[in-house]
């Protein structure tokens, strides 16, 4: 298992560092992966890898670059800014 877990961990970095901290987001796999792992498991592993991180490249992959990536605007006082 701990095999696995540092072959996953060295392929997401090394997709980390072709791609950049400005050019990844959240995403998924599903339902391609129903079967394999959960939605859970999925975020689970990639807090996993961003807890290696800073706290702005995590928030950058869980949030900030989906907002610039779909031209997020901010339409309602209870909503969050643009980072």
């Amino acid at each position: 298992m701990q095999d696995d877990q540092n072959a996953i961990h060295g392929r997401l970095e090394s997709l980390f560092q072709q791609f950049g901290e400005d050019r990844v987001m959240l995403g998924s796999e599903y339902p391609n992966s129903y079967g394999v792992a959960t939605i859970a498991e999925e975020v689970g592993l990639m807090k996993k890898f961003f807890s290696t991180k800073t706290r702005a490249q995590a928030e950058n992959y869980f949030h900030g670059n989906a907002g610039h990536i779909y031209k997020y605007i901010k339409r309602a006082a209870n909503q969050p800014s643009p980072a």
